[in-house]
């Protein structure tokens, strides 16, 4: 099992890098709907921004960007999904 725990999230890692980098700058569903509605000028500024449009700031090359900003949010997602697992193991134990 472990070894195909590590084959999958070395092919995420790869997949998240490659791919990021593609997503599309068209708004999504709900942004466009807001557009169409013209509600979305109510839209108020986040009070902050870890990832402003997907893309780290400090990183100069767009790809790169993204992709390093792609990778840390799947680590996060892993991290969280771990912890929650964890503790539902723990829960059903006791």
């Amino acid at each position: 099992m472990n070894k195909r725990l590590f084959y999958f999230t070395l092919l995420t890692i790869i997949l998240a890098f490659v791919i990021s980098p593609f997503a599309s700058s068209f708004p999504d569903g709900l942004e466009r709907v807001a557009h169409d509605l013209s509600f979305i000028e109510h839209e108020n500024e986040p009070m902050y921004s870890i990832f402003p449009d997907y893309s780290i700031p400090m990183i100069s090359i767009e790809f790169f960007s993204t992709a390093i900003s792609g990778l840390i949010g799947i680590a996060i997602i892993g991290l969280l999904t771990y912890l929650w697992l964890h503790w539902a193991k723990r829960k059903q134990l006791s």
